[in-house]
Protein backbone atom coordinates (compact mmCIF):
# COMPACT_ATOMS: atom_id res chain seq x y z
CA UNK A 1 0.00 0.00 0.00
CA UNK A 2 1.38 3.42 -0.98
CA UNK A 3 1.86 5.74 2.01
CA UNK A 4 1.39 9.51 2.14
CA UNK A 5 5.16 9.86 2.50
CA UNK A 6 5.78 7.87 -0.67
CA UNK A 7 3.19 9.92 -2.56
CA UNK A 8 4.87 13.11 -1.38
CA UNK A 9 8.25 11.80 -2.57
CA UNK A 10 6.83 10.95 -6.00
CA UNK A 11 5.49 14.47 -6.34
CA UNK A 12 8.92 15.91 -5.59
CA UNK A 13 10.80 13.85 -8.18
CA UNK A 14 10.20 16.13 -11.22
CA UNK A 15 11.53 19.06 -9.19
CA UNK A 16 14.54 17.06 -8.04
CA UNK A 17 15.38 16.00 -11.62
CA UNK A 18 15.25 19.63 -12.78
CA UNK A 19 17.68 20.75 -10.05
CA UNK A 20 19.92 17.71 -10.64
CA UNK A 21 20.12 18.45 -14.37
CA UNK A 22 20.59 22.22 -14.05
CA UNK A 23 22.84 22.04 -10.95
CA UNK A 24 21.50 25.48 -10.17
CA UNK A 25 18.37 26.33 -8.18
CA UNK A 26 17.69 29.58 -10.03
CA UNK A 27 17.83 27.99 -13.49
CA UNK A 28 15.76 25.03 -12.25
CA UNK A 29 13.11 27.34 -10.77
CA UNK A 30 12.90 29.25 -14.08
CA UNK A 31 12.58 25.97 -15.97
CA UNK A 32 9.78 24.84 -13.65
CA UNK A 33 8.19 28.28 -13.44
CA UNK A 34 8.08 28.33 -9.64
CA UNK A 35 9.73 30.51 -7.01
CA UNK A 36 13.28 29.57 -6.06
CA UNK A 37 12.35 29.58 -2.38
CA UNK A 38 9.52 27.12 -3.02
CA UNK A 39 11.88 24.86 -4.97
CA UNK A 40 14.46 24.94 -2.17
CA UNK A 41 11.73 24.03 0.32
CA UNK A 42 10.64 21.08 -1.82
CA UNK A 43 14.19 19.73 -1.96
CA UNK A 44 14.58 20.04 1.81
CA UNK A 45 11.29 18.16 2.23
CA UNK A 46 12.51 15.44 -0.14
CA UNK A 47 15.76 15.01 1.78
CA UNK A 48 13.73 14.80 4.99
CA UNK A 49 11.31 12.23 3.54
CA UNK A 50 14.28 10.12 2.46
CA UNK A 51 15.47 10.04 6.06
CA UNK A 52 17.64 13.15 6.20
CA UNK A 53 19.66 11.98 3.20
CA UNK A 54 21.67 14.85 1.66
CA UNK A 55 21.18 15.06 -2.10
CA UNK A 56 23.13 18.23 -2.92
CA UNK A 57 26.34 19.93 -1.99
CA UNK A 58 25.70 23.68 -2.02
CA UNK A 59 28.29 25.94 -3.65
CA UNK A 60 28.44 29.70 -4.11
CA UNK A 61 27.22 29.51 -7.72
CA UNK A 62 25.24 26.31 -7.76
CA UNK A 63 25.11 22.78 -6.42
CA UNK A 64 26.56 19.38 -7.16
CA UNK A 65 25.07 15.99 -6.47
CA UNK A 66 26.12 13.79 -3.60
CA UNK A 67 26.52 10.07 -4.26
CA UNK A 68 22.97 9.66 -2.91
CA UNK A 69 21.76 12.36 -5.28
CA UNK A 70 23.42 10.68 -8.26
CA UNK A 71 21.79 7.35 -7.35
CA UNK A 72 18.39 8.98 -6.91
CA UNK A 73 18.66 10.77 -10.27
CA UNK A 74 18.97 7.45 -12.13
CA UNK A 75 15.91 6.01 -10.40
CA UNK A 76 13.91 9.25 -10.58
CA UNK A 77 14.32 9.43 -14.35
CA UNK A 78 13.23 5.80 -14.68
CA UNK A 79 10.21 6.35 -12.39
CA UNK A 80 9.08 9.45 -14.28
CA UNK A 81 9.46 7.62 -17.58
CA UNK A 82 7.23 4.85 -16.22
CA UNK A 83 4.66 7.40 -15.05
CA UNK A 84 4.59 9.02 -18.51
CA UNK A 85 4.29 5.61 -20.17
CA UNK A 86 1.47 4.62 -17.79
CA UNK A 87 -0.40 7.81 -18.60
CA UNK A 88 0.07 7.24 -22.32
CA UNK A 89 -1.16 3.65 -22.05
CA UNK A 90 -4.19 4.75 -20.04
CA UNK A 91 -5.03 7.31 -22.73
CA UNK A 92 -4.58 4.69 -25.46
CA UNK A 93 -6.91 2.32 -23.60
CA UNK A 94 -9.52 5.08 -23.28
CA UNK A 95 -9.30 5.73 -27.03
CA UNK A 96 -9.50 2.02 -27.86
CA UNK A 97 -5.92 1.89 -29.13
CA UNK A 98 -4.68 -0.59 -26.53
CA UNK A 99 -6.08 -3.75 -25.02
CA UNK A 100 -7.01 -7.33 -25.72
CA UNK A 101 -10.13 -8.57 -27.45
CA UNK A 102 -11.70 -11.95 -28.17
CA UNK A 103 -13.22 -12.51 -31.62
CA UNK A 104 -14.79 -15.70 -32.95
CA UNK A 105 -15.69 -16.70 -36.48
CA UNK A 106 -17.78 -19.57 -37.76
CA UNK A 107 -16.40 -22.38 -39.86
CA UNK A 108 -18.69 -21.27 -42.67
CA UNK A 109 -16.72 -18.03 -42.91
CA UNK A 110 -13.25 -19.46 -42.35
CA UNK A 111 -11.88 -18.93 -45.88
CA UNK A 112 -13.79 -15.82 -46.85
CA UNK A 113 -11.38 -13.16 -48.16
CA UNK A 114 -13.53 -10.61 -46.37
CA UNK A 115 -12.65 -12.21 -43.03
CA UNK A 116 -8.97 -12.25 -43.99
CA UNK A 117 -9.21 -8.63 -45.11
CA UNK A 118 -10.89 -7.57 -41.87
CA UNK A 119 -8.18 -9.17 -39.72
CA UNK A 120 -5.44 -7.60 -41.85
CA UNK A 121 -7.16 -4.22 -41.49
CA UNK A 122 -7.33 -4.69 -37.71
CA UNK A 123 -3.62 -5.54 -37.61
CA UNK A 124 -2.63 -2.51 -39.69
CA UNK A 125 -4.83 0.03 -37.91
CA UNK A 126 -4.48 -1.30 -34.36
CA UNK A 127 -1.13 -3.10 -34.13
CA UNK A 128 -0.88 -2.92 -30.32
CA UNK A 129 -4.32 -4.39 -29.69
CA UNK A 130 -4.01 -8.11 -28.99
CA UNK A 131 -6.70 -10.01 -30.89
CA UNK A 132 -7.43 -13.60 -29.88
CA UNK A 133 -9.40 -15.48 -32.54
CA UNK A 134 -11.53 -18.58 -32.05
CA UNK A 135 -13.16 -20.95 -34.55
CA UNK A 136 -16.57 -21.82 -33.06
CA UNK A 137 -20.01 -23.07 -34.02
CA UNK A 138 -22.74 -20.43 -34.44
CA UNK A 139 -24.43 -21.34 -31.13
CA UNK A 140 -21.11 -21.04 -29.28
CA UNK A 141 -20.46 -17.61 -30.80
CA UNK A 142 -23.87 -16.30 -29.77
CA UNK A 143 -23.48 -17.75 -26.27
CA UNK A 144 -20.01 -16.22 -25.95
CA UNK A 145 -21.33 -12.80 -26.96
CA UNK A 146 -24.12 -13.04 -24.39
CA UNK A 147 -21.83 -14.04 -21.50
CA UNK A 148 -19.25 -11.48 -22.70
CA UNK A 149 -16.43 -14.01 -23.08
CA UNK A 150 -16.40 -12.84 -26.72
CA UNK A 151 -16.43 -9.24 -27.93
CA UNK A 152 -17.44 -9.90 -31.53
CA UNK A 153 -18.40 -12.68 -33.88
CA UNK A 154 -17.93 -13.02 -37.65
CA UNK A 155 -20.54 -15.24 -39.23
CA UNK A 156 -23.16 -15.64 -41.93
CA UNK A 157 -26.72 -14.73 -41.01
CA UNK A 158 -29.80 -12.64 -41.68
CA UNK A 159 -31.76 -11.90 -38.51
CA UNK A 160 -30.39 -12.13 -34.99
CA UNK A 161 -31.63 -11.41 -31.48
CA UNK A 162 -32.27 -7.66 -30.94
CA UNK A 163 -29.73 -7.78 -28.10
CA UNK A 164 -27.06 -7.88 -30.80
CA UNK A 165 -25.78 -5.05 -32.94
CA UNK A 166 -24.45 -5.96 -36.35
CA UNK A 167 -22.46 -4.75 -39.33
CA UNK A 168 -22.81 -6.39 -42.74
CA UNK A 169 -19.33 -7.04 -44.12
CA UNK A 170 -20.39 -8.50 -47.45
CA UNK A 171 -23.18 -10.25 -49.31
CA UNK A 172 -21.68 -13.22 -51.10
CA UNK A 173 -23.30 -14.99 -54.03
CA UNK A 174 -23.04 -18.79 -54.03
CA UNK A 175 -22.37 -20.89 -57.12
CA UNK A 176 -22.54 -24.54 -58.04
CA UNK A 177 -19.21 -26.29 -57.37
CA UNK A 178 -18.41 -29.31 -59.52
CA UNK A 179 -15.31 -31.17 -60.73
CA UNK A 180 -13.79 -30.01 -64.02
CA UNK A 181 -14.31 -33.57 -65.27
CA UNK A 182 -18.07 -33.37 -64.73
CA UNK A 183 -20.22 -33.29 -67.87
CA UNK A 184 -21.83 -30.00 -66.79
CA UNK A 185 -18.51 -28.23 -66.17
CA UNK A 186 -18.30 -27.06 -69.79
CA UNK A 187 -22.04 -26.73 -70.48
CA UNK A 188 -23.24 -23.46 -72.00
CA UNK A 189 -25.82 -23.11 -69.26
CA UNK A 190 -26.91 -25.07 -66.21
CA UNK A 191 -30.47 -25.33 -64.92
CA UNK A 192 -31.80 -26.94 -61.73
CA UNK A 193 -33.31 -29.70 -63.85
CA UNK A 194 -29.78 -30.66 -64.91
CA UNK A 195 -28.68 -31.48 -61.35
CA UNK A 196 -31.80 -33.14 -59.93
CA UNK A 197 -30.18 -36.59 -60.03
CA UNK A 198 -26.87 -35.48 -58.51
CA UNK A 199 -25.67 -36.09 -54.95
CA UNK A 200 -25.05 -32.88 -53.01
CA UNK A 201 -22.83 -31.76 -50.17
CA UNK A 202 -25.06 -29.72 -47.86
CA UNK A 203 -24.12 -27.12 -45.26
CA UNK A 204 -24.68 -28.34 -41.70
CA UNK A 205 -27.31 -26.64 -39.57
CA UNK A 206 -24.96 -26.24 -36.59
CA UNK A 207 -22.05 -24.62 -38.46
CA UNK A 208 -23.66 -22.73 -41.34
CA UNK A 209 -27.39 -22.38 -40.60
CA UNK A 210 -27.83 -19.11 -42.52
CA UNK A 211 -26.38 -20.50 -45.76
CA UNK A 212 -28.41 -23.69 -45.45
CA UNK A 213 -31.62 -21.81 -44.68
CA UNK A 214 -31.11 -19.43 -47.61
CA UNK A 215 -30.48 -22.31 -50.04
CA UNK A 216 -33.38 -24.43 -48.80
CA UNK A 217 -35.72 -21.42 -48.95
CA UNK A 218 -34.81 -20.77 -52.59
CA UNK A 219 -35.36 -24.42 -53.49
CA UNK A 220 -38.62 -24.63 -51.54
CA UNK A 221 -40.01 -21.65 -53.47
CA UNK A 222 -39.40 -23.64 -56.63
CA UNK A 223 -40.84 -26.86 -55.20
CA UNK A 224 -37.50 -28.62 -55.57
CA UNK A 225 -35.64 -30.96 -53.22
CA UNK A 226 -32.07 -31.92 -54.04
CA UNK A 227 -30.52 -35.22 -52.96
CA UNK A 228 -28.19 -34.68 -49.97
CA UNK A 229 -25.34 -37.18 -49.65
CA UNK A 230 -23.53 -35.64 -46.68
CA UNK A 231 -23.13 -32.43 -44.71
CA UNK A 232 -20.24 -29.99 -44.49
CA UNK A 233 -19.35 -27.27 -41.95
CA UNK A 234 -17.84 -24.79 -44.41
CA UNK A 235 -17.27 -23.80 -48.02
CA UNK A 236 -13.70 -25.05 -47.82
CA UNK A 237 -14.82 -28.46 -46.57
CA UNK A 238 -17.50 -28.56 -49.26
CA UNK A 239 -14.94 -27.91 -51.97
CA UNK A 240 -12.70 -30.63 -50.55
CA UNK A 241 -15.52 -33.16 -50.71
CA UNK A 242 -16.47 -32.07 -54.24
CA UNK A 243 -12.83 -32.39 -55.27
CA UNK A 244 -12.85 -35.99 -54.01
CA UNK A 245 -15.87 -36.80 -56.16
CA UNK A 246 -18.34 -37.21 -53.29
CA UNK A 247 -20.97 -34.90 -54.74
CA UNK A 248 -21.68 -31.38 -55.95
CA UNK A 249 -21.93 -28.38 -53.66
CA UNK A 250 -22.34 -24.65 -53.38
CA UNK A 251 -19.61 -22.13 -52.56
CA UNK A 252 -19.10 -18.37 -52.79
CA UNK A 253 -16.99 -17.14 -55.68
CA UNK A 254 -14.93 -15.13 -53.20
CA UNK A 255 -13.50 -18.30 -51.67
CA UNK A 256 -9.84 -18.81 -52.61
CA UNK A 257 -10.72 -22.09 -54.28
CA UNK A 258 -8.61 -21.87 -57.45
CA UNK A 259 -5.30 -22.26 -55.63
CA UNK A 260 -6.43 -25.05 -53.29
CA UNK A 261 -8.85 -26.81 -55.63
CA UNK A 262 -7.71 -26.35 -59.25
CA UNK A 263 -9.79 -29.38 -60.26
CA UNK A 264 -13.06 -27.59 -59.41
CA UNK A 265 -15.11 -25.05 -61.34
CA UNK A 266 -17.82 -22.75 -60.02
CA UNK A 267 -20.83 -22.26 -62.29
CA UNK A 268 -24.01 -20.25 -61.93
CA UNK A 269 -27.31 -22.15 -62.07
CA UNK A 270 -29.46 -19.93 -64.27
CA UNK A 271 -32.73 -20.53 -62.41
CA UNK A 272 -31.23 -20.48 -58.90
CA UNK A 273 -29.56 -17.45 -57.40
CA UNK A 274 -28.88 -17.14 -53.70
CA UNK A 275 -26.49 -15.24 -51.47
CA UNK A 276 -25.65 -15.00 -47.77
CA UNK A 277 -24.70 -12.01 -45.65
CA UNK A 278 -21.40 -12.11 -43.81
CA UNK A 279 -21.75 -10.07 -40.63
CA UNK A 280 -19.86 -8.78 -37.64
CA UNK A 281 -21.98 -9.21 -34.52
CA UNK A 282 -21.57 -7.85 -30.98
CA UNK A 283 -23.66 -7.32 -27.85
CA UNK A 284 -25.32 -3.93 -28.27
CA UNK A 285 -24.82 -2.96 -24.62
CA UNK A 286 -21.11 -3.83 -24.50
CA UNK A 287 -19.39 -1.50 -26.96
CA UNK A 288 -16.01 -0.95 -25.27
CA UNK A 289 -13.45 1.55 -26.61
CA UNK A 290 -11.44 -1.27 -28.19
CA UNK A 291 -14.54 -2.77 -29.80
CA UNK A 292 -15.60 0.68 -31.06
CA UNK A 293 -12.22 1.04 -32.80
CA UNK A 294 -12.59 -2.42 -34.33
CA UNK A 295 -16.04 -1.54 -35.66
CA UNK A 296 -14.73 1.69 -37.21
CA UNK A 297 -11.79 -0.20 -38.73
CA UNK A 298 -14.20 -2.78 -40.18
CA UNK A 299 -16.30 0.00 -41.74
CA UNK A 300 -13.21 1.45 -43.42
CA UNK A 301 -12.22 -2.00 -44.68
CA UNK A 302 -15.73 -2.54 -46.12
CA UNK A 303 -15.50 0.75 -48.01
CA UNK A 304 -12.15 -0.34 -49.44
CA UNK A 305 -13.61 -3.72 -50.49
CA UNK A 306 -16.41 -1.89 -52.31
CA UNK A 307 -13.92 0.30 -54.17
CA UNK A 308 -11.86 -2.64 -55.44
CA UNK A 309 -12.52 -3.62 -59.07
Amino acid sequence: MTTKREIAMLRQLPYFVAVAEELNFQRASERLNIAQSALSRRMRDLEKDLGEVPLFVRHARGVSLTSSGEALLVDARAILALVRAAGHRAEQAMLGELGRIQIAYSSGAIRSPFITGIFKAFDRALPIIEIDTHLLAIEQILAGLRDQSLAAGLLYGDTFDPDFAELTLAEEEFFLALPVSHALASANRIMLADVMEEDFIWYSRSHAPAIRQRLESELEQRGITLRVAMESPSAEATLGLVSNGLGLGFAPASTHWKQSFPDIVLRRIDDLAFSARLKMLWLATEETPVLARLIETAKVAIAQFDEEP
